[in-house]
């Protein structure tokens, strides 16, 4: 997977330049159509590249150990969300401790947290009058760390609720690559952890993590195993 997306990344890339730079020398209106929607395609199957060559990061990545700010992790996760056209609408409730850190893997924390905010933030909620992402996270008295976050979207059937995890699965056509819940998940599994959903169609979905801090004697750039 790695080697070809990575020899698939130079000619995406070549073609989304390639647009640019025709449209300078264009004005007619039918081209420039054409040109958009060459771009649209090309910008999707650059961000399932992006995607599969995370993919390959984060199940054959090594983990290391790093005394992380979850306030700041949260943070950039939110900002990683603002690709999404619904991020403008959307408002956040945000309950997390105050320099709260944890000891885990920054690839794969920023992968959970990343994707799983994500996906609240991309399936909003059109016909209510507001799209509310309410995230929560606190690390208990035995240092387990528990993280989740919660939409008020359009919720799920539960036939898409079992496939929900799965490689490419979209709840909703033409939305996303259909990597990021697995993505998250795997993240999740790398490092021990457990992941569930609970959901109801028209009801919205939250997404709940639990990790335990990885062993503080665990050498660098190994691969940690419960």
């Amino acid at each position: 997977i790695y080697r070809a997306s990575h020899d698939l990344k130079q000619p995406v890339t070549s073609i989304l330049g390639l647009v640019n730079v025709s449209r300078l020398d264009v004005s007619d209106p039918n081209a420039t159509r054409y040109f958009s929607l060459v771009e649209t395609s090309a910008q999707k199957l650059d961000r399932i590249v992006i995607d599969l060559i995370e993919v390959t990061r984060i199940t054959q990545g090594k983990l290391t150990p790093e005394s992380l700010s979850m306030n700041e992790m949260i943070q950039n996760a939110i900002q990683f969300s603002s690709r999404n056209d619904a991020f403008s609408i959307t408002e956040w409730n945000i309950e997390i401790p105050e320099n709260l850190r944890f000891l885990s893997d920054r690839v794969q924390m920023d992968c959970i947290l990343q994707h799983t905010i994500d996906n609240a933030v991309k399936f909003a909620a059109p016909l209510k009058e507001k799209n509310l992402v309410s995230i929560a996270m606190l690390v208990d008295a035995e240092g387990s760390l528990h993280f989740s976050v919660e939409d008020n979207g359009t919720g799920m059937r539960p036939d898409a609720k079992e496939k929900a995890f799965e490689m490419f699965y979209k709840g909703t056509k033409n939305m996303g690559t259909g990597l990021g819940l697995y993505l998250a998940k795997s993240a999740v599994q790398k490092m021990a952890g457990e992941i569930s959903l609970t959901t109801k169609e028209g009801s919205g979905t939250t997404l709940e993590v639990s990790l335990e801090p990885l062993p503080e004697n665990l050498p660098e750039g190994t691969t940690y195993i419960s």
